[in-house]
């Protein structure tokens, strides 16, 4: 999927048509920054060794892995049973939740494609996903400077665009645990999925290097790691800009294929894509807010199409 900050700006140069499709609500800004970065807080979650209790890890890839179909009637479900401004809130983090899931059905393909690319091109032996957070990271530093103009992404300061407000964490996290309930039959609590948000923040912030000195110590730290794991901590790290030694968003137009569906060829840019999904995430949007009034079915518009791959997904 892509990285933070690419859901950030997706999210951020949609907010004034999201608020157009959605004119029956007060939208939340930081409630739908927080849903576009979807299940990927899960991934935070007690990541560190310091942090205790279990980590909801797994449940991030169970939900990227699931029938969207069935994920999003259980957020319809729960947005049924709110009223007043817990409504609004849960509304607006799920159209950002719906922003997280556009954008990675339509980019996720070209991500994976890539990162096979780049494993064949290179001869790459250690952990392939740390390849896959190596493409999503390049791009991230290709699109802040290129949407926000940042000079330098290592300073990039993502945990600033999170908000600490309790009312509004509460919010959110009764939407993210009655769908993984629900949807997953995952037992996660309200406390554990506002503390995931929490965790998201915290890490956000290390994983800043705004001084420089994180990058020469994660690359010292990973030596006993690398011949099994490779840069795996670094490729978190942004640095000032991306790796020019390959075409990460696709500028030149290379022909790439969908790894779950071969037949299917691309040449689009990843900027292409970007762009694709801000007009499925309008569409998903509109289609929720129907269901929401009793208009239309949601499963239609969602199709089943998978986060990772763009294909329906496997009953």
């Amino acid at each position: 999927m892509p990285a933070f900050s690419t859901h950030y700006l997706f999210a951020r140069e949609l907010m004034a048509q999201i608020e157009a499709a959605a004119p029956d609500i007060r939208l939340d800004a930081d409630a739908v920054y927080y849903g576009t970065q979807g299940p990927d807080v899960l991934f935070f979650h007690r990541i560190l060794p310091t942090m205790p209790g279990k980590s909801l890890n797994p449940a991030g890839s169970r939900m990227h892995r699931a029938n969207p179909n069935v994920l999003f009637e259980a957020m319809l479900s729960y947005a049924r049973t709110l009223e007043g401004a817990q409504r609004e809130r849960a509304l607006s983090y799920i159209y950002g939740f719906l922003c997280h899931y556009a954008l990675d059905r339509v980019a996720h393909p070209y991500i994976y494609a890539t990162q096979y690319a780049i494993i064949k091109a290179r001869h790459i032996w250690y952990l392939k996903g740390v390849v896959h957070n190596r493409v999503e990271y390049e791009i991230d530093m290709l699109m802040l400077r290129r949407h926000l103009q940042v000079k330098s992404a290592r300073k990039f300061e993502t945990r600033d665009v999170l908000s600490t407000d309790g009312v509004l964490l509460e919010a959110m996290a009764g939407v993210l645990s009655s769908a993984a309930q629900e949807a997953l039959n995952v037992p996660m609590t309200q406390a554990q999925a506002r503390q995931a948000f929490c965790d998201t923040r915290i890490m956000q912030s290390l994983l800043t290097d705004r001084h420089g000195w994180k990058l020469p110590l994660m690359t010292l730290l990973q030596l006993p790691v690398y011949p099994f794991l490779g840069p795996c901590l670094t490729t978190m790290l942004r640095r000032t800009q991306a790796d020019t030694r390959w075409d990460y968003t696709n500028d030149q137009k290379a022909a790439w294929a969908y790894p779950a569906d071969p037949e299917r060829v691309s040449r689009e840019s990843f900027e292409e894509l970007f762009e694709r999904a801000k007009q499925d995430a309008l569409h998903l949007i509109s289609a929720f807010r129907e269901a929401l009034l009793g208009n239309g079915a949601l499963d239609e518009a969602i199709g089943g199409v998978s986060f990772l791959t763009g294909v329906p997904v496997d009953e």
